[in-house]
């Protein structure tokens, strides 16, 4: 069954999910072995088999649940007494879910784009960089990227296909092209989407947004200011609190961890506002500018 393991590689390849079961245990008589595998994709065909029958049928159904939540899950059943089967035998199963690697969609190649990619990447995430600008959007500053588009964010969203596992973050040097960007993203992806920016800033794109049809049930799908609250100030330090959010919001339906570290609630100092933006670090006469 080693051909499995290579149509999990395709799967994950090309973006889709599936769940991969297997048999841990087996009593009596039984149509399998512990060891056999099969793979449950997103639309319940099959790559393998663990025998087939009523038992195959319930698992398939219960893998496409695991699928769905994301969790892992084992499963005890007893061939004659729960399906009906001329088996009299009882075997287990255990299901864990294909999941590809998400990909950050990065538009913007600044200098908080920079570590956000870095560090982003040894998370596990998959970066796209977007931005037109071939100096900054090299592969020296962004070694670690899956891929670059050097190209305009208005030719790249009009063949990019996004999968609903991507994350879109919006950190370019220029405000107007940041709510442009998160307007068509709105329009046609459903996953996270987060954009830097102080709070001034995203009040006034969400504003323009609403002039322009955008109801609040959209907008309050948008994470902005991006990031963390731990009063990152800079670059790198926005990094860690962007790149945290992303680990936060990809585990946060699955995750059994008991424990989820310091909150702050007080820092005994005013807070004027968030300090999660593109442009906190720079002079002011490139500030004025929008440059990132």
């Amino acid at each position: 069954m080693s051909h499995i393991f290579h149509h999990i590689t395709e799967l994950l390849d090309s973006g889709a999910s599936g769940t991969l079961v297997v048999v841990t245990q087996v009593a009596g008589h039984t149509p399998q072995v512990v060891g056999a595998k099969m793979v449950v994709k997103e639309d319940g065909s099959l790559i393998g088999t663990v025998g087939g029958g009523r038992f195959e049928h319930v698992i398939i159904e219960k893998a496409l649940d695991v699928q769905r939540s994301g969790v892992a899950a084992t499963v005890s059943l007893r061939l004659k007494a729960e399906l009906g089967m001329c088996c009299g035998g009882e075997m287990e199963v255990y299901m864990e879910p294909i999941v590809p690697a998400e990909r950050l969609i990065c538009f913007g190649a600044g200098h908080v784009a920079e570590h956000t990619v870095a560090l982003a990447s040894t998370c596990g995430f998959q970066a796209v960089v977007v931005d037109e600008r071939s100096d900054w959007n090299s592969q020296e500053r962004f070694a670690s990227a899956k891929d670059r588009c050097v190209e305009s964010h208005i030719d790249f969203l009009s063949s990019f296909e996004f999968r609903p596992t991507d994350i879109v973050v919006i950190m370019t040097h220029n405000h107007d092209h940041d709510r442009e960007i998160l307007a068509k993203v709105l329009r046609v992806h459903q996953g996270y989407v987060g954009m830097i920016g102080s709070t001034r800033k995203v009040d006034k794109s969400f504003k323009q947004l609403r002039l322009e049809g955008f109801k609040p049930d959209d907008l309050s799908r948008v994470h902005a200011p991006i990031g963390l609250d731990i009063l990152a100030e800079s670059p790198a330090e926005i990094s860690v609190s962007v790149v945290g959010e992303l680990i936060r919001y990809r585990h946060h339906r699955v995750s059994k961890k008991k424990t989820h570290g310091a909150s702050v609630k007080s820092m005994n100092r005013p807070r004027v506002e968030k300090a999660v933006r593109s442009d906190a670090y720079l002079p002011a006469s490139e500030d004025d500018a929008g440059v990132a």
